[in-house]
């Protein structure tokens, strides 16, 4: 999935396709053709299948919640393909290469070399954590955010002005001032600066109705202009200048958010967000456990017991 990913990106996502689902489907495909035990024939039947199965789009940025159901049907897919594999059912040898094959329809511009550079020595799979709840992204726009309003003690009150520099690839997209659902606020990048500033955090308690109608935030939201720039170091790279009324600036600039192997959450972090999804849900006790399960999770020989915790009983 990760090697698709790079070989087709930018251009794929630039088409309108969604790169978690359209190469999530393979990604899946591999993981159950090998949990099943296919031999490499199998597994190349099983990547044939998912190829016919890949599809994902990009609209779904609005109120609909369909940026949420992309990843189901890859996942569906990949398992159904190496079921199908297993039965006997041959899927074709060149659906990534092939004239009519993935790599050719979802891309204008592929890089071949990306698919098979380091083969079997470098493994292109960087787990990362999500400290808030939107799109990823968004997230060093929250950063510089946050960045600004603990390092000056901003007043959120007492901004006149909000700038967001992003670069070329990134710039056109989660440009909505006024979002009108949850949904949609978890794909805006001026809503989740502004709850940043007023509440400093963006966890899901600030996608919420009650704080999609804070005057406040929709004053700050619809405030922030983004505007595209040249030279930051990475596609997702941010910076932001604020103004006050009192005609002092601050700005602050983030290329890697929190959460990612460069600048990685505190296990005091992913309790504190671990503690805000699951709130209402596990009591204290029940919270505590979970916690110390999944801490030694890798010595777990039977995962149900970690399921039987969190799994709420009628």
């Amino acid at each position: 999935m990760a090697r698709l990913s790079s070989a087709l990106n930018p251009s794929h996502r630039d088409r309108g396709f969604h790169t978690t689902a359209a190469c999530g489907i393979f990604g899946a495909a591999v993981a159950a053709a090998k949990l099943l035990g296919l031999d490499s024939k199998g597994i190349i039947s099983t990547l044939g299948l998912a190829g016919a199965q890949a599809s994902g789009l990009m609209e779904f940025y609005g109120t609909s919640m369909q940026k949420r159901f992309n990843p189901g049907p890859a996942a569906r897919g990949g398992v159904v393909s190496a079921f199908l594999a297993s039965m006997g059912f041959t899927g074709a040898e060149t659906i990534l290469e092939g004239d009519r094959g993935f790599l050719r329809a979802y891309s204008n511009e592929v890089d071949y070399k990306k698919l098979t550079e380091g083969l079997g020595r470098d493994f292109p799979i960087f787990i990362e954590y999500k400290p808030y709840s939107c799109a990823r992204p968004i997230h060093n726009a929250i950063d510089c955010a946050l960045d600004i309003r603990g390092k000056h003690n901003v007043n959120p009150t007492q901004v006149s002005k909000i700038t967001v520099y992003r670069h070329p690839r990134w710039a056109t997209f989660h440009k909505i001032n006024r979002p009108r659902t949850y949904h949609e606020a978890q794909v805006s990048l001026p809503y989740a600066v502004a709850v940043s500033f007023v509440d400093g955090r963006a966890f899901l308690q600030q996608y919420s109705d009650e704080k999609l109608k804070d005057p406040l935030i929709q004053r700050l939201s619809e405030m922030v202009e983004v505007q595209t720039i040249d030279g930051l170091p990475r596609d997702v790279s941010c910076r932001m200048e604020i103004s006050l009324k009192d005609g002092s600036t601050y700005e602050s600039q983030v290329d890697y958010p929190k959460g990612s192997i460069q600048n990685p959450m505190t296990p005091e972090e992913k309790r504190e967000k671990f503690k805000s999804l699951s709130s209402g849900i596990l009591d204290q006790m029940k919270r505590k456990r979970v916690e110390e399960t999944v801490s030694r999770i890798e010595k777990m020989k039977d995962v149900s017991k970690l399921m039987a915790l969190v799994i709420r009983k009628r």
